[in-house]
Order: C-alpha cells, then sequence, then structure tokens
C-alpha cells in the first residue's frame, strides 16, 4: 500500500489564490491567481498647460482624463486652494473600454489678488481602495 502526504503552502499578497488539487497516481496542481487593484491613472488634462493664467473673477472649464483598470466605479473630489469650483466631487462608474473617462469641471478664480499665486486645484480621484492626486496650477491677475 502506498502512502502519499501533500502539503500546501499558501501566500497571499493581495491576490485571490484558488486551489484545486486532485490525486490518482499523480498530483495537478492549479492556481488561478487574480492580480492586485490597480490604481487609477490620470491621462491628461484640458487645458493642458503648467499654468494657467487667468484674469480674477472669471471661469475656465477642465477635462481631466483618467483610466480605472478594473472599470470600478470612482469618486473624484475637486479642491481649489482659492475660488470656486462646479461640481466640488461625483461618481462616474461607467467607462468607454478604450479611453477611459473624463472629469469636467468649471473654475471661478477670486476676485481679489490671493495670497498665494499660482495656486491650485487638485482632483482626487478613489476606487474604493486606491486614491490618486493630481493638480492644475492657476495664475490670477
Amino acid at each position: 500500500m502506498k502512502r502519499f502526504f501533500l502539503i500546501l503552502g499558501l501566500v497571499t499578497l493581495s491576490a485571490t489564490m484558488l486551489w484545486t488539487v486532485s490525486a490518482n497516481q499523480k498530483v495537478i496542481i492549479t492556481a488561478v491567481v487574480q492580480g492586485a487593484n490597480l490604481p487609477p491613472a490620470v491621462i491628461g488634462r484640458n487645458p493642458d498647460v503648467d499654468v494657467n493664467p487667468l484674469p480674477k473673477n472669471s471661469s475656465q472649464n477642465y477635462s481631466i482624463h483618467f483610466t480605472e483598470y478594473e472599470k470600478q466605479s470612482v469618486t473624484y473630489t475637486v479642491t481649489p486652494q482659492y475660488g470656486y469650483v462646479n461640481p466640488t466631487s461625483g461618481t462616474i462608474s461607467s467607462y468607454d473600454s478604450a479611453s477611459g473617462a473624463y472629469i469636467h469641471f468649471t473654475h471661478l478664480t477670486p476676485s481679489s489678488d490671493p495670497a498665494t499665486n499660482p495656486y491650485a486645484i487638485t482632483i482626487t480621484i478613489n476606487d474604493g481602495t486606491n486614491t490618486v492626486s493630481t493638480n492644475v496650477s492657476i495664475y490670477a491677475y
């Protein structure tokens, strides 16, 4: 009579592992590893300038182009250091499989000189697990 022992060790690093084991004179081990959740990635912005000069008390429309590799819903916030933005937050749950998605917002510059010039608008994107941020720089004159 043959005796057979099988010892399996399992280490999970941000992945789900499924082990299927069968024994009949030989052992077959099949592992299906699902990848870790990747963070959203900012692809570009429009207008795409390092520092956007704008007159005081004026508005500018912006688009932030990003992708979320697992096509999960994301929440976002848009936080200006000065002035106002609309919308300030939202949820995006549908994506074009090839090109990603866009966050659109309008920024109203302050009516007086900001204490810091240029100043930043911070856009934060969260997929429920990962958070990424990007800044748009504004020079109000």
